[in-house]
């Protein structure tokens, strides 16, 4: 199964992009989260988690495609604690919800991680600049 990284920059901007990121989402439903963390409000992470990586987050950027301790497509739905308007953000301690995050990234392999980094920013347009608001709500819509 390729992992979100590899789907996003299989797609070609000179295409129909609608079509081939609704593909992708078929292929691994963590291209559907990142969407939504990177342009839906109800996904926006919590604005502890600040911006980039944070301070003491080790990456193993040897780590080969595929072989991180876990993929977005199989954990996101365990990330709640990370979303500024969920039931699980509230009351949860800005310093630990800031060591999950560091541990989540931090067992995905680099290139995942670096797609769920600019996600948490609103910034995946930075990676993907056929990634806007719009495609993102036709997406969803």
């Amino acid at each position: 199964m390729k992992q979100v990284n590899e789907l996003l920059d299989s797609i070609n901007p000179d295409g129909d992009v609608l079509a081939q990121v609704k593909a992708a989402i078929s292929q691994n439903a963590g291209v559907a989260y990142v969407l939504k963390v990177n342009g839906i409000p109800e996904f926006k992470y919590s604005d502890d988690l600040g911006e980039g990586y944070l301070e003491g987050t080790i990456l193993d950027k040897t780590c080969p495609a595929g072989m991180g301790q876990i993929a977005i497509q199989n954990s996101f739905k365990n990330w709640n604690i990370f979303l500024a308007h969920s039931e699980s953000y509230n009351g949860l301690n800005p310093e630990i919800r800031r060591k999950k995050f560091i541990q989540a990234i931090e067992a995905l392999q680099f290139d995942e991680a670096e797609v769920l980094v600019f996600a948490k920013d609103n910034a995946l347009n930075e990676l993907y600049p056929w990634i806007t608001k719009e495609l993102t709500h036709q997406v969803f819509a």
